[in-house]
């Protein structure tokens, strides 16, 4: 059986879509097959998939274009479902893979065959490539089936999603994500984990690119009430976990992470979206399931300043300016 496929999920990914193709190339780790799989894009992407599959005589390399526009956790799902190999990497389509990375996992899989998966950290770059933060290199982490609870608060329930290589026998056992919710990634590693051993390298694995077009971003924007129910599926995680010792620790942090999350979130619909009542809304949330936090939590008060000026219709060269001055 081959080895590795690398599938791409992608959605109007014109941008970045060559840049993500080529940090597979760079691998010192051979990749047996490629499956950029795009979710009925409304610009360029096939069209520069097939020029770059023809102009670097590439033959291992497989487009397939949705008929229709099924949501990226559907599409994740259908890369797994459609890869040949032994192994999978999902590299989304604005993300590039540090180089060597594909040898580091098999190397680790190799030393840990009972493994469902292997992932790392990550660093953050912008529309251009430029560095935005970097994450310090820490231990690597592998935890043992069923310590969710560890995972969990460790590693904040997050690995991100372009690092993970995943061993294909032991995830179909599982299943694939969860379609249709939010975080679905989230959801899914302490699943993985109720049934079998992970690994978290302690170094950074992949460039994530932030962006405003990004779906996250638009989904807090336009499905604000599913984001907003995502808590009472993050407490659907504390079932999983066997101990009863750990469970009401594992509520209390979820409730700590979401709240701290709505906090971001307000920001984030200010800063792409300049929507004052939709951040409103995250940031009532957050009072509502975590009163504490206005106590303990400087960055609520920063979102909302934040939403009063954005709320006067100050010029976006002036928004700019003061988003800079209060994030500091």
């Amino acid at each position: 059986m081959k080895t590795i496929t690398i599938a791409i999920p992608s959605y109007n990914s014109e941008k970045f879509i060559v840049d993500a193709l080529d940090s597979i190339f760079e691998q010192s780790y051979p990749v047996d097959e490629i499956l950029v799989i795009d979710d009925h894009s409304d610009d360029s992407t096939a069209i520069i998939v097939k020029k770059y599959t023809e102009k670097h005589n590439i033959n291992n390399l497989k487009l397939i274009i949705n008929p229709t526009n099924i949501g990226y956790q559907k599409n994740w799902n259908q890369c797994l479902e459609l890869a040949q190999c032994e192994y999978v990497l999902l590299l989304h389509s604005d993300d590039k893979l540090k180089p060597d990375i594909l040898a580091k996992q098999i190397k680790m899989f190799s030393e840990k065959p009972e493994l469902a998966l292997v992932g790392g950290k990550e660093d953050f770059i912008d529309e251009n490539g430029v560095t935005l933060r970097q994450t310090e290199f820490s231990e690597e982490r592998i935890y043992s089936k069923g310590q969710i609870y560890e995972f969990v608060t460790e590693q904040n329930s997050y690995i991100p999603c372009s690092s993970v290589l995943f061993n294909m026998e032991r995830i179909r056992k599982i299943g694939f994500f969860q379609p249709d919710v939010l975080a679905t990634d989230e959801f899914y590693w302490p699943k993985v984990l109720y049934s079998f051993p992970i690994a978290v390298l302690g170094e950074s694995l992949v460039n994530r690119r932030s962006h405003k077009n990004q779906a996250e971003y638009t989904d807090f924007l336009t499905k604000h009430d599913k984001v907003l129910a995502v808590l009472d599926q993050f407490m659907s995680v504390v079932d999983l976990e066997r101990r009863p010792q750990f469970k009401d620790a594992m509520r209390q942090f979820f409730i700590s992470k979401f709240s701290n999350a709505c906090i971001n979130i307000s920001s984030s619909v200010l800063k792409y979206h300049k929507n004052p009542i939709v951040a409103l809304r995250y940031l009532i949330y957050t009072l509502r399931i975590n009163p504490k936090i206005v106590f303990v939590n400087r960055r609520f008060y920063k979102s909302f300043l934040l939403l009063v000026l954005t709320a006067l219709k100050l010029d976006n060269v002036t928004l700019n300016h003061l988003f800079k001055k209060i994030k500091k």
